[in-house]
């Protein structure tokens, strides 16, 4: 029974991991824009880091509700982890028209993992006095 605590904080873990990879790959990936100038076609390929206005910014903020997250399921901190969840979600809706698409699975899992814990418990289990 006390592989049911892991579930949580291990679906918790991978949003962590996806939220940081899928940063780095926006931030290294170029981006193609194109367009007319003097009716002939012009392709550019920028990269996030020269397009932003706000840096990598819009990047790190879902590592950080992802990582808070991620320390609230492995304390066992259920509204914590469920607040980072819906953060997520929101982030992920207001980024929706730019990069927001690629944390639709991140927000997924870290909700699944808020249900988790709700349901079977999360983080380390506390020792009884005999």
């Amino acid at each position: 029974m006390a592989w049911r605590r892991w579930v949580a904080p291990v679906l918790s873990a991978v949003c962590l991991t996806w939220c940081s990879v899928i940063g780095f790959v926006i931030w290294f990936t170029p981006m193609r824009y194109s367009g007319t100038s003097n009716g002939v076609p012009v392709v550019f390929d920028r990269q996030f880091s020269e397009v932003s206005g706000n840096g990598a910014l819009p990047l790190v903020i879902p590592v950080l509700i992802a990582a808070f997250g991620t320390w609230g399921a492995w304390r066992g901190r259920r509204l914590v982890l469920a607040g980072s969840a819906l953060l997520l979600v929101v982030f992920t809706v207001i980024a929706g028209f730019s990069i927001g698409g690629a944390y639709l699975a991140p927000s997924g899992l870290q909700l699944l993992a808020a249900a988790s814990a709700a349901f079977f418990g999360s983080g380390r289990l506390t020792p009884t006095a005999a």
